[in-house]
């Protein structure tokens, strides 16, 4: 049997805020939701709410990529078709759901993002992700696309929705990130492909930022510089351009955990990036 739309909701260990992004999502007309985490949210809120549901158990070590692909996998499993990937730190605005679900349309290949608002206010927290591939530097999009529909390089996956046969295609996930860069490469690759990517300026999401993870500076540092790492590597071409984003990767990471967290973040940095450095593709 196949159904159409199901939420798929990374979250913390025992978040604060899973049941108002559950609450929200229910409210906007959501019928499935998969939450993905290490132990069973406590008092589930959407038990007898949706026609279907349910947790997905994760390793405590397991990376958003993971977490996602965990959730996205039980949702087809159960023939869902469509998935909406959704921060446990988020609360839909009314309508979001429609929105997006009609931005996405009947498109073979094309992946659709929320625009994420601050969490006290109105103001655009993201909407979209300029990508540089020549240095891997990337660059937050804060323009109010309005009621616009516009294509765009990356957007967050703190609000995506795309079909379960696009993720299927594209292999899901890379799992070879912990945090951060997962969602900008899934979008990259599709762009590939010559699929689209698309802000849906009518669907908005409030954004705390930060919820899926650890909030320790050593935890940030380390997975935002080996991330950024990884993605220039995964940008292909040959060994010296491929070398050459590393090292730009490298002292991007380095310079934003030095000038955002101080001492204690660059020396996490430093080690993230000896991970970084050292990873293989074939490993």
């Amino acid at each position: 049997m196949q159904r159409s739309l199901a939420i798929v909701i990374p979250a913390a260990p025992g978040s604060p805020w899973l049941n108002g992004a559950v609450e929200a999502v229910l409210a906007d007309g959501a019928e499935a939701i998969f939450v993905v985490s290490e132990q069973p949210p406590a008092e589930l809120i959407w038990a007898g709410g949706t026609t279907h549901g349910s947790w997905v158990p994760v390793g405590e070590q397991a990376g958003f990529g993971e977490r996602a692909n965990r959730g996205i996998t039980a949702a087809d499993n159960d023939g869902y078709q469509r998935i909406l990937l959704l921060n446990d730190d988020t609360r839909l605005r009314p309508g979001c759901l429609s929105a997006l679900d009609a931005c996405l349309g009947e498109a073979k290949e094309r992946i659709v993002g929320a625009v994420l608002e601050d969490w006290s206010q109105t103001s655009v927290q993201l909407s979209g992700i300029e990508v540089f591939p020549a240095s891997a530097r990337i660059r937050v999009q804060r323009d109010d696309p309005g009621a616009e529909h516009l294509p765009r390089a990356a957007v967050s996956a703190a609000a995506m929705m795309f079909d379960i046969p696009t993720w299927s295609r594209l292999g899901g996930f890379c799992e070879a990130f912990s945090f951060y860069f997962e969602d900008i490469d899934f979008c990259h690759r599709l762009l590939e492909r010559g699929g689209e990517v698309v802000i849906c300026g009518p669907a908005r999401v409030q954004h705390r930022g930060g919820g899926t993870q650890s909030h320790r500076a050593s935890d940030t540092a380390w997975h935002a510089t080996r991330s950024q790492i990884l993605f220039a590597k995964r940008l292909g071409g040959g060994l010296l351009n491929r070398s050459r984003r590393a090292l730009c990767a490298t002292a991007l990471g380095l310079a934003w955990s030095a000038r955002n967290l101080g001492p204690p973040g660059l020396a996490w940095s430093a080690r993230g990036a000896i991970s970084g450095l050292l990873w293989s593709e074939n490993r």
